[in-house]
């Protein structure tokens, strides 16, 4: 019996997708994996399909699982020391680390940085003998034309909290055949002057790329859909804090192709089976890799008259 599985894409640096409906049978095996250029840090989170009163994925320990590129080929381990888990926990939540997030998370790091233009071959075997592999190339990252660095967005701030219905726009070049992304990662936040780290913040946001074609720049949107949330921990007690301002990174990044029509099968909320793996065989998920751009900007409550 087939069911869906809700499951979550990371697609680059502080960028995520929330959980989807992917259509899969039990014990179905599920990789999700994305390179990023110039990074030498690799993760790959393999999972199966298991059946209980709903359909969900656990992790899948014991596994061998390398990253070949050229002559290099890297083993990597099941939740190394020093290294995140695959699954994070909300900002919001006080919990560090879900239960269980270890469990399938395979790590390691690369002879050198991902590189833009290179081939990349992932090899799972799991204890069963089971084969998994999957490919890609790394996409160019995008051209940013606007904003410029350290730029300065005003937002409101009312009843509903600080930045609610502020809007932040960006025009880009991205390489033909890619697919494209834009989101805003918090980086410090401001509260009578005093800067606390953006980690223990939320921004909720919607997210909207137009590609132009034709040698046209495309443009990306991202709309505040809800105050922005940030938190300060003392022991056990977390506080709400009142912002002043906040410092944020504008990431606009790059895909490969076929992570890229994946994606698309995303936005509507669930994945047909026919889309439901990109650049793999024998798993559903996706090995894809990516690009990213960086603008530093800041966002600011509305100036006194």
């Amino acid at each position: 019996m087939r069911r869906a599985v809700l499951l979550a894409l990371l697609l680059s640096a502080c960028m995520t997708r929330e959980p989807v409906q992917v259509e899969t049978a039990r014990g179905e095996p599920i990789v999700h994996a994305v390179l990023r250029a110039g990074t030498d840090t690799v993760a790959v989170l393999l999972q199966r399909v298991v059946r209980g009163d709903e359909a969900s994925a656990v992790g899948v320990s014991g596994a061998q699982v390398e990253i070949a590129t050229g002559a290099a080929r890297t083993r990597l381990a099941e939740a190394p020391a020093g290294f995140p888990a695959c699954v994070q926990a909300a900002a919001s939540s006080s919990e560090t680390t879900p239960a269980g997030a270890l469990v399938g998370c395979y790590a390691g790091v690369l002879p050198e940085a991902v590189r833009s233009g290179n081939r990349y071959e992932l090899h799972i075997r799991e204890r069963t003998g089971a084969l998994i592999r999957g490919e890609t190339t790394v996409p160019a990252p995008p051209l940013v034309q606007a904003p410029v660095a350290h730029a300065t967005f005003e937002v409101p701030r009312n009843v509903s909290g600080f930045g609610a219905g502020g809007v932040i726009r960006a025009r880009l070049s991205a390489p033909a055949h890619t697919g494209a992304s834009a989101a805003l990662a918090p980086v410090t936040a401001f509260e009578g002057g005093r800067a606390h780290p953006g980690r223990q913040c939320e921004i909720p946001q919607l997210r909207r790329l137009r590609r132009a074609g034709g040698g046209a720049s495309d443009s990306a949107e991202i709309l505040l859909r809800g105050p922005v949330r940030c938190y300060t921990t003392n022991g056990s007690t977390r506080r709400l804090l009142t912002l002043d301002s906040l410092q944020a990174m504008l990431l606009v990044a790059t895909y490969d192709s076929a992570t890229a029509h994946y994606t698309e099968a995303l936005e509507a909320g669930i994945v047909p089976r026919e889309q439901a793996s990109a650049g793999l065989q024998g798993a559903l998920g996706v090995f894809g890799a990516s690009a990213a751009a960086r603008r530093p900007v800041t966002l600011i409550g509305p100036r006194r008259q």
